[in-house]
């Protein structure tokens, strides 16, 4: 046992171990059962495999409805609105356009923006 950890304590690096590890953790051999996230009277304890299955899960059911949900969504809504330039903002958009073209060095331009 000494050797074990004469050689644990040679190869050890404290700097990436607990960093990777995070400090008081443990590993452990094979795959143990556990819950995600539990909570534990030192805060919350989360078990990143069983996070990861969670999350792989969550991602799949969601692909089976996204072609409903997506299109939908007040986020979709959203970004089609964002397309929908009023003609008289345009107008403007055109105007300062031309005028930057016809700007000099130095040249400034007052410019106002507003909520719709």
């Amino acid at each position: 046992m000494i050797q074990l950890e004469t050689l644990y304590t040679l190869a050890r690096s404290s700097i990436t171990h607990n960093a990777t590890l995070g400090r008081g953790l443990w590993l452990e051999v094979g795959d143990p059962k556990r819950e995600a996230i539990t909570q534990q009277a030192d805060g919350l304890h989360i078990y990143l495999p069983a996070l990861l299955g969670l999350c792989v899960a969550a991602v799949d059911a969601f692909g089976l409805v996204a072609h409903d949900v997506i299109p939908k969504s007040l986020a979709n809504r959203e970004l089609e609105d964002k397309t929908d330039v009023p003609d008289e903002y345009q107008k403007q958009v055109d105007e300062l356009i031309k005028k930057f073209k016809g700007m000099g060095s130095g040249e400034q331009i007052t410019v106002t923006a507003r909520d719709r």
